[in-house]
């Protein structure tokens, strides 16, 4: 079939690769003039080119013919009589407690359920002025655990445990299902589809009867059909791909930004939408269109002389390069964004203090250059996904959150940075090996859950927090000249530790090393607080090395494990049970002095045994 006058049309709107899908699923639509294009504007925005891909990376061919062609069918199935039942009914059946949030308070009874780094923005305050907020809440919820799901789906049982169903405030309202993984996973914010009947069947028009006692009318208009998980919206029947989410507000390519089921579009000719941000080209000034979002980025510009901006295809294709110039400054501000206007690299050299929450909710910069740069505030790319290389020579400080969702970051660079906040590049899979050799503070969950990390350098660190380095199954040596105290969990659940050398550690908090079987070499000489219960090092098969103070309440366990080890304490050989030994179980356990003479003659006969036994082994071994 040759390119007809619809086909040109589809292939100016949404692209080649979909207009050959659509000659290859619609032959018969496409006999019908004018029709398949009708069908397909009214479903989706043209805002972006890629829906060819989102379609493919799913393999949602199937379901993107039968949505088609449902549009086009003009019988429709029967509607089934459900009997009346409230929402708190039907959803006390299908498992859930539901709750009515009326006031501030209410609403942040419900935060415990989520995890640090995913909790809504519902939380942050202001929700109830825009919206109707309900929780549903599975009866069983203590018994479904985060940490067993290792890889996040949205409707999976854990994202659908606990959900706050909203709906906007206004004679006609739309809904929103929002997960309890929040930005973890994609479309978080449209769980099942915004679909509330995939919930429990019958909660869709339940929910509309008790909207309208209320003067309120549920458009059903924003519910997933076409269940489309990359970044896309439906609003009043037709899907939008977005870029990301803020505070509930969608911000799209094509200066487009959803609010409140409302969609607004910029003028082109005067303003430009990229991120979250918006360049006012008539006024020379840049802003974010939800004054909430109190991004650092902004901090950058002063008054602004000058704003440029020229298609540049050596970044990418289809991508622009924007200069800003502002006033009494020779410094310059390069933007790069991509073909969808996210901001996808930057460079500013006078750059010295990014303040908070910097880029927070950008997914795409891959590339940051300021070589002037001291000091990172909180937040900073907290959700970026795509940096792979970090270069930071002159930065002292690092706030709380940095790269928090990144999974490629490979290497990092800070030679000058002395302190470190909470979360730093916490779920990360990429850094094998890091140096940070001035960091002398380290905040909690610090490179947690990266998985191939082999290699740590540094040498001046004299405080981490809480569950440092928490399941890494790559390290082996560890090795702190200068630490002085260590918080709880350290290194926990990390199974190949053979070696831990702190010199000068003072306090370790409960679960250091927990669940390490591996350990040869404890070094803590100076240690004056150590809470490590015995039976979170078992089996210690391997420790030969032990080197701490006798007073501590640890110590005469660990030194049973290494002298049955013929291994050292305190830089003494031992191989047998001294007198100190018999000593402390005299005195400690009340054991009479003939008891432990036969102890120690079946000690010498079980050693003996293994001895022999070894022996043999070796023996045959050789014979081989």
């Amino acid at each position: 079939m040759s390119e007809t006058k619809d086909l040109k049309r589809i292939k100016k709107l949404y692209g080649e690769k979909f207009m050959h899908l659509c000659r290859e699923l619609f032959p018969s639509i496409l006999e019908q003039e004018g029709l398949l294009p009708i069908v397909l504007e009214s479903c989706f925005e043209p805002n972006t080119r890629t829906l060819y891909e989102d379609i493919a990376s799913e393999n949602l061919f199937e379901e993107f013919q039968s949505f088609v062609f449902e549009k086009v069918d003009v019988e429709k199935d029967k509607i089934e009589v459900i009997e009346k039942k409230s929402p708190y009914e039907i959803l006390d059946k299908a498992g859930y407690n539901l709750y009515e949030c009326t006031t501030e308070k209410e609403i942040q009874r419900f935060k415990k359920y989520y995890k640090k780094n995913e909790e809504l923005c519902t939380f942050n305050g202001g929700r109830l002025d825009r919206c109707v907020v309900f929780w549903a809440v599975k009866k069983n919820v203590e018994d479904i655990k985060r940490e067993d799901f290792d890889k996040p789906q949205r409707d999976d049982e854990y994202g659908t445990s606990v959900m706050s169903i909203q709906f906007s405030k206004g004679k006609n309202c739309f809904v929103s299902i929002k997960n309890r993984y929040n930005h973890t996973v994609n479309n978080a914010d449209a769980t099942y589809g915004n679909n509330l009947d995939k919930i429990a069947e019958g909660l869709t028009k339940s929910f509309s009867d008790l909207l309208e006692e209320r003067k309120m009318y549920l458009d059903s208009s924003n519910i997933d059909s076409f269940n489309l998980k990359n970044n896309y919206i439906k609003v009043k029947g037709k899907y939008y791909k977005y870029n990301m989410e803020a505070n509930g507000i969608y911000y799209c390519p094509n200066n487009i930004i959803i609010d409140n089921g409302e969609v607004i579009r910029l003028e082109p000719e005067k303003k430009e939408l990229f991120d979250y941000f918006i360049i006012d080209k008539e006024n020379k000034t840049i802003s974010v269109y939800d004054w909430k979002l109190q991004d650092g980025f902004l901090k950058q510009f002063g008054k602004i002389e000058k704003i440029e901006e020229v298609k540049d295809n050596t970044i990418e294709k289809g991508a622009k390069k924007i200069t800003i110039k502002n006033k009494n400054s020779s410094d310059l501000v390069e933007i790069e964004i991509d073909k969808e206007n996210n901001i996808i690299g930057l460079k500013n050299d006078g750059l010295i203090n990014t303040g908070n929450n910097f880029l927070e909710f950008n997914h795409k910069l891959r590339k940051f250059e300021a070589d002037n740069l001291k000091n990172i505030g909180d937040k900073c790319l907290e959700n970026n996904e795509e940096m792979e290389s970090i270069l930071f020579q002159k930065v002292e400080r690092i706030g709380n959150n940095f790269c928090i969702r990144n999974k490629k970051i490979a290497e990092i660079i800070a030679p000058k940075v002395k302190k470190i906040g909470d979360n730093f590049c916490e779920i990360n899979n990429k850094i094998k090996s890091l140096t940070l050799e001035s960091v002398e503070e380290i905040g909690d969950y610090f490179l947690g859950a990266n998985l191939v990390l082999e290699a740590l350098n540094m040498k001046n660190v004299k405080k981490i927090g809480k569950l440092c380095c928490y399941c890494n199954m790559k390290l082996e040596e560890l090795y702190f000249e200068n630490l002085v105290s260590i918080g709880m969990g350290g290194f926990r659940h990390n199974n190949k530790i053979k070696k831990f050398i702190a010199p000068n550690l003072k306090v370790a908090e409960k679960e250091l090393m927990l669940s390490n079987s591996a350990i040869e070499e404890l070094s803590i000489p100076s240690i004056r607080i150590l809470d490590i219960p015995y039976l979170n090092f078992l089996p210690l098969n391997n420790l030969k090395i032990l080197n701490m103070p006798e007073n501590q309440i640890e110590y005469q366990r660990l030194a049973a494990v290494v002298k049955g080890n013929n291994g050292i304490i305190n830089g003494q050989a031992t191989n047998s049970i001294d007198r100190k030994d018999i000593s402390h179980l005299s005195k400690e356990e009340g054991i009479k002095t003939s008891e432990i003479g036969f102890g120690r003659k079946i000690i010498e006969r079980i050693k003996s045994l293994f001895r022999n036994k070894k022996d043999n082994i070796k023996e045959i071994g050789d014979g081989k």
